[in-house]
């Protein structure tokens, strides 16, 4: 099975102890899974998601959930 290769740093942020990622959508160009973007008229997602410190990117929950939608 392949591998995608990460080639952009993604935004973190530590808040009260925890560490925070933003959304991969957020760089659509960049992002594994651009088509799962804001469907809103929003260009890119804002979204911030506490993740572990292995992570090296997320897809937040609401663009998992557009990924579901039949």
């Amino acid at each position: 099975m392949a591998k995608f290769k990460n080639t952009k740093s993604w935004k973190t942020k530590i808040v009260e102890g925890r560490r925070n990622m933003i959304c991969m959508n957020s760089d659509l160009e960049k992002s594994k899974y651009p088509d799962w973007g804001p469907d809103d008229g929003e260009s890119k997602c804002n979204e911030w998601v506490e993740v572990g410190h292995n992570t090296d990117m997320v897809l937040c929950s609401y663009c998992t959930r557009r990924s579901l939608e039949l």
